[in-house]
């Protein structure tokens, strides 16, 4: 039905609205015509539950009614027998059930969790939401709460645009978006998760992405035609707003932010523009930004800083950090900046205006539980949740490192940490003034820090001078330890803190392994649920902590012995002999050390700075090739200057090099990082 429609001459010299409006109204028409529809039932009893199990169940309690009638002896043994059935048919159903649950969990793992949360009986959300004394009584009153909450974070403040920063990057030519082929829209379709949800649109993702051949027609049509006319269309700036908690009781409305819900369809435009723009603009974004860039992440964020501030360690420095925290950053930005940033960048006018209608004039209502709330509209921001949103927010705060004139800049999004290393304490002045320099530029861009989360903290290895700054006349407090992007940063850069924390947290994982998968006796099951959700833990940004002292290995390590002993605990062990070295038990589930997994990590690294998977050009600087005169036994490829002292031998990037002088022999410079990583993880495990 749809390969039947002129979508030309259907959408031929109306406006883009009228244009979307008209695509819909046809699409919802075939929907009526082919689509069977079902109103799916939801249900309540346990998932391993038979029909004859049922019957089983309502028979005993037939029976037992009887017998509480009767009282006599016959009625209890027939009333006894059932039990006695129900009980042995409960058993082998529920034993079916696991079988199917432990042969499925690599293509299901989510009806592993569904059987978790049968058990835990929690739903995520409690039963009652508070917020400005209000309490919810059922869902659509917690529906209406979250709405509340969530229109008030909207800002509606005014700027001057003649004070705006003049030190913004700009394009040698202005850009525009050319026109959109169909070849490329089908790709993206094709591209959709069918796990994506219904948004106000009513469009499942599964028609889109199965009808991707006939669908990438129309809506290549109604893309240029809304790039044609600076026009995004009214009927896709409607979204749902979904609540994530972030921390705090959960039962307090302002301790969750919302995540917008798109439409597929919409999704799908916006993320064409997004990675062509992304591309057009990456000359002119700051090499101080790291989040939602290619090539760069949490990882290269820290190891560069700390970096930084192992330089400071080796000349005896110390170094001062400010790290900032933004009230609302996402939320709060002035749509019309964005607008003027862009013009300044170089964008095409007509461009500058398509991204203009999209941020404005735009509507949410919260989705809890099924419920939709009232419809409020959104003032200020970019979209959390859409592919615009992320790339919009980095063009936004792209100028902040240029009014930073005396400290280093580091930025992962709206993560903003601010360095300086000195000798002399008159230095801190510098720092100051850059710190009122952080304060004015948030003032002219209409954002405001959270002075209360804005927290200064110095590193040395010597005794620490003593601060004290200030934003705005609020002294900022001084801690001795704080968690950056995931890793708990301690003055010395021991990390034996961080190393504790995630030791404790994958503990407590793999107790909820235990408790929840004990009933799966096949080794290879838990393996699968350990290195999903406990092995993540122990090695998330290793390359930047990884230990050099055998005491903090042993303790990481302690947690796969732990797993060891619960995954092989079926195995017939004689309890009169010790158990095999660990080593050994691992070949058993072919799980390599976690030793080895983090020197194949660190490996890996360097090597996609090196073929330039990871941009980075304050790393690469550091690299240094050692060219020797004479052919010598044990070569080293990077040059490393001799250490006199302990904590400048295990920093980060040093030790990185050190494990890729140790194992450079095993592959070729040219190799792919996964298949590099596979070799070493092998070697170190033979």
């Amino acid at each position: 039905m749809l390969s039947s429609v002129n979508w030309s001459d259907m959408l031929k010299s109306i406006s883009v609205n009228d244009a979307v409006s008209c695509f819909y109204t046809f699409l919802w028409r075939c929907f009526e015509e082919c689509v069977p529809k079902y109103t799916p039932r939801v249900r309540s009893c346990a998932g391993w539950q038979t029909p004859y199990l049922k019957y089983l169940k309502n028979n005993k309690k037939r029976l037992f009614k009887k017998y509480k009638r009767s009282g006599t002896l016959l009625s209890y043994a027939q009333y006894a027998e059932a039990r006695y059935q129900y009980l042995k048919c409960n058993k082998n159903c529920y034993a079916e059930y696991l079988r199917k649950i432990r042969c499925n969990i690599r293509t299901q793992p989510k009806k592993f969790f569904d059987f978790v949360n049968s058990k835990r009986k929690s739903s995520g959300f409690p039963a009652t939401l508070k917020h400005n004394n209000k309490t919810s009584a059922n869902d659509e009153e917690s529906a209406e709460l979250f709405a509340e909450f969530f229109s008030s974070v909207y800002s509606t403040e005014t700027f001057d645009a003649s004070c705006l920063n003049a030190d913004i990057p700009q394009l040698s030519t202005c850009i525009s978006i050319p026109a959109i082929d169909e070849l490329t829209v089908d790709a993206y379709l094709q591209s959709v998760k069918l796990s994506h949800q219904v948004g106000p649109d009513n469009v499942p993702s599964c028609i889109v992405k199965n009808c991707a051949d006939i669908l990438c027609v129309p809506l290549a049509l109604l893309f240029n035609l809304s790039l044609a006319s600076g026009i995004f269309p009214d009927l896709w700036k409607e979204s749902f707003i979904k609540p994530l908690h972030k921390n705090g009781p959960k039962m307090c409305v302002s301790n969750y932010r919302g995540i917008a819900k798109l439409s597929v369809i919409p999704k799908v435009f916006e993320h064409i523009i997004a990675d062509q723009l992304s591309c057009l603009l990456s000359p002119v974004f700051s090499t101080m930004q790291h989040g939602f860039t290619r090539k760069r992440s949490t990882v290269t964020n820290l190891v560069e800083f700390t970096s930084l501030v192992s330089d400071g360690f080796a000349l005896g420095m110390q170094t001062e950090v400010l790290y900032t925290d933004f009230t609302k950053a996402f939320d709060r930005l002035c749509q019309a900046l964005i607008c003027i940033k862009l013009d300044k960048i170089g964008l095409a006018p007509s461009l500058v205006k398509w991204i203009s209608s999209y941020l404005s004039n735009r509507f949410q209502r919260v989705l809890f539980k099924s419920i939709k709330s009232r419809r409020f509209s959104v003032t200020s921001g970019v979209p959390q949740g859409s592919h615009l949103g992320p790339l919009l927010f980095n063009i936004f705060i792209n100028d902040l490192p240029t009014v930073i004139k005396h400290c280093a800049v580091f930025m992962f999004a709206d993560d903003v940490k601010i360095c300086c290393s000195y000798k002399d304490p008159a230095s801190q002045t510098f720092m100051q003034r850059d710190i009122d320099a952080l304060s004015e530029w948030c003032r002219l861009n209409c954002l405001s820090l959270n002075l209360t989360k804005c927290k200064v903290m110095s590193y040395s290895w010597k005794t620490v001078i003593p601060s004290n700054y200030s934003i705005d006349g609020h002294d900022l407090e001084t801690v001795s330890e704080y968690r950056d992007l995931g890793v708990i940063m301690d003055p010395r850069l021991r990390f034996d803190r961080h190393i504790n924390s995630i030791v404790s947290k994958a503990r407590l994982m793999l107790g909820f392994i235990k408790r929840w998968s004990k009933e799966f006796k096949d080794p290879y099951v838990t393996k699968l649920l350990y290195t999903a959700l406990v092995r993540p833990i122990l090695e998330y940004a290793s390359p930047v902590w990884d230990p050099s002292y055998t005491v903090y290995m042993d303790i990481i390590e302690s947690v796969q012995k732990q797993f060891l002993l619960f995954a092989l605990r079926c195995l017939p062990w004689d309890p009169a002999l010790r158990l095999p070295p660990y080593e050994a038990r691992l070949k058993l589930l072919h799980l390599p050390t976690l030793r080895s997994r983090r020197a194949a990590l660190n490996v890996s690294f360097l090597l996609k700075l090196l073929q330039g998977e990871i941009d980075s050009s304050s790393l690469l600087g550091r690299v240094e090739f050692a060219v020797p005169r004479r052919v010598q036994r044990h070569f080293e490829p990077i040059y490393l200057k001799t250490c006199t002292v302990n904590y400048l031998e295990f920093n980060a990037f040093r030790s990185i090099c050190k494990d890729f002088n140790r194992y450079y022999f095993l592959f070729s410079f040219n190799g792919a990082p996964d298949q590099v990583k596979s070799r070493i993880v092998q070697y170190l495990n033979c």
